[in-house]
């Protein structure tokens, strides 16, 4: 993989078609690139068949060093997952077990179409449906997701779960009870979201990275730059990324550090390399060390 462990969502360049934004983003030495599947990227796709579109962007994916596929937070209904006949997205745990089904179809679409020994496929739970119990869900969700963590490990694709704030699975330690109820051997990491463990507490961030040891998959932040403001970079977490950066070395850690930055995409790009700047001399040290 390329030295530099920054990730750029593309959510933060709206205007950019996919081969601009690749030619920008390598023109900035960004060595991975996020990508969230939408309904326009996959209106030739069926579910289960990676189809032309996702090959495409996989295609652009081999000029990075790593593409990191978001699945998002609020379902499937971006990627044509609407349940029939309503706007409601289809969530893994679903109450309607067509729906779940569909949205564990177009997971393995995307599984499908990322590159292997190199690419990450990243989810997230979804709500929890009403009156469910947590015992049930967790079994569930551990039954949905056990046999795409197979899929995906037999082509040599990753798969992880973001914890994410409104979700079933919300925070670091969600996850961690989740995970006991996965079989021994299923390989679903973690990307753990800064936000969501600022507003639980879950500090120090060394002593919960440490927990996962190798299935800390990445870390997420967002980030938003208002156009009108003095300082116009706002987030939930508000943590240095020089403490960030020291708590990931400490760890061995050697995945992606995922940014989605949404504003002026000058703004955002801007940031997003202040914070490389403050986390990659952590990484030259574990390096040369």
């Amino acid at each position: 993989m390329g030295s530099s462990r920054l990730a750029y969502h593309l959510d933060g360049l709206p205007d950019h078609d996919v081969i601009g934004a690749a030619d920008l983003l390598q023109e900035l030495g960004v060595d991975r690139w996020i990508v969230r599947p939408t309904r326009r990227m996959l209106s030739e796709i069926q579910p289960g068949d990676a189809g032309s579109a996702l090959a495409d962007w996989a295609t652009v994916g081999r000029r990075f060093a790593q593409t990191i596929w978001d699945s998002g937070t609020g379902g499937f209904a971006r990627i044509g997952g609407a349940k029939a006949g309503t706007g409601d997205p289809c969530q893994l745990l679903d109450t309607d077990e067509n729906a779940a089904a569909r949205a564990g179809e177009w997971l393995a679409t995307i599984i499908e179409a990322a590159l292997p020994e190199r690419d990450l496929v990243v989810v997230s739970s979804g709500p929890a449906p009403a009156g469910s119990q947590t015992e049930q869900s967790l079994e569930r969700l551990a039954r949905i997701l056990q046999p795409l963590a197979q899929r995906a490990a037999s082509r040599g694709v990753r798969l992880a779960l973001r914890p994410a704030h409104g979700n079933f699975i919300a925070t670091f330690a969600h996850f961690l009870r989740w995970q006991r109820w996965c079989d021994a051997g299923t390989a679903v990491a973690c990307v753990a979201d800064l936000d969501a463990m600022a507003l639980q507490g879950e500090l120090p961030l060394l002593t919960r990275f440490e927990l996962l040891g190798k299935a800390l998959g990445g870390v997420w932040a967002e980030y938003f730059a208002h156009p009108n403001l003095a300082d116009p970079i706002v987030t939930r977490h508000a943590l240095p990324w020089t403490a960030i950066a020291g708590s990931l070395h400490e760890a061995k850690f050697d995945g992606p550090v995922c940014l989605r930055l949404i504003g002026p995409p000058e703004r955002a790009i801007a940031h997003a390399l202040r914070i490389r700047e403050a986390v990659e001399p952590a990484f030259r040290a574990e390096q040369s060390g």
